[in-house]
């Protein structure tokens, strides 16, 4: 019998190998899992949530650019995206900036917004915003991020560690008997998050496009808010120790910036401030000064720059247009 199948493999027509059957069946695997990513991919994207349609611009936008052709990019949360104007700066100074920016992006991320960032812009200097040590970690933020962001292991890596520090996070823990692997999904394929949306969807959420902004701020309370913050600025000189999270970070983020010869930045920017934050502002510019990294605490220069506290803010921590 043996030597019949031996025969008749031999010959064309004849019964096929196995492993050729086999490799025949992972090919198909393969094929169906390739068709599968790039529809929940395509189907992510219509449905994705349009709260925050900005981010769209920042995200997305920042791989629209021509690879190595920004001079500066901009990492941090609103607080940054309300300071700094690529438009202004491009007209002013003749620098290229890109605001990599979310709402609430938390210091935490940028070790990973750097890592994607230097994929397409390796020699511009990354400006690391220190205005959001100790944020809450909700899964709002993370999405902000990771619904407009290429699909790659820097991102797999990013949302595990956002879930491992939201699983210590009293205020965001994911509730009992939820395993952190099942949420991860959610941002891998912002589908199984948003498809409740098929009801509400509107034409141009199958045709995202750039604003030409060039990630600029252009939404109404940067436009038109105006808060006189005069009586809530306050500046504190004492310094506070850091949580072991902030310090966790910051080791990491230095390891990577000096693991990868990074152009590094970092900066506070000007807002009424708690006192407890303000003093922790002095310990982190004082901690970098001195381990000889450039620090620039916009705090001290706010007469330098002619920054009005009556008009050139819409809320105690965020400027506007004007400022």
């Amino acid at each position: 019998m043996s030597d019949t199948i031996e025969r008749s493999i031999e010959k064309p027509g004849g019964i096929r190998p196995l492993k050729n059957r086999t490799a025949f069946r992972a090919l198909g695997v393969i094929a169906f899992l390739l068709v599968l990513f790039l529809v929940l991919t395509a189907v992510s994207h219509v449905v994705t949530s349009t709260e925050d349609y900005k981010c769209y611009q920042w995200i997305r936008g920042f791989y629209r650019e021509p690879k190595d052709s920004l001079d500066v990019v901009f990492l941090g949360s609103s607080v940054t995206y309300s300071e700094m104007n690529p438009m202004f700066i491009w007209d002013e100074e003749g620098i290229s900036s890109w605001n990599f920016t979310t709402p609430g992006q938390q210091l935490e991320l940028a070790e990973y917004m750097i890592r994607e960032g230097i994929k397409r812009q390796p020699n511009a200097v990354y400006v690391v915003s220190l205005n959001t040590l100790d944020n809450e970690f909700p899964d709002a933020f993370l999405h902000y991020v990771t619904d407009y962001m290429p699909m790659s292991q820097n991102k797999v890596n990013m949302i595990d560690r956002y879930l491992e520090l939201q699983a210590m996070d009293p205020e965001n823990a994911p509730a009992e008997g939820t395993a952190t692997s099942s949420k991860k999904w959610q941002f891998l394929f912002p589908v199984f998050f948003y498809h409740t949306r098929w009801d509400s969807l509107q034409s141009w959420d199958f045709n995202y496009r750039m604003d030409g902004f060039k990630s600029s701020s252009y939404y109404n309370l940067y436009l038109n808010g105006q808060e006189d913050i005069t009586e809530d600025w306050k500046i504190y000189d004492a310094q506070k120790d850091l949580s072991d999270r902030t310090e966790d970070t910051l080791q990491r983020l230095l390891t990577l910036i000096e693991e990868k010869n990074v152009k590094v930045l970092f900066i506070v920017y000007p807002r009424a401030e708690p006192q407890t934050m303000a003093e922790q502002y002095n310990t982190l510019t004082s901690y970098l000064t001195g381990l000889g990294y450039d620090v620039l605490d916009l705090r001290d220069h706010v007469e330098d720059i002619g920054i009005n506290l009556s008009s050139d803010f819409f809320n105690k921590k965020h400027g506007n247009i004007h400022g």
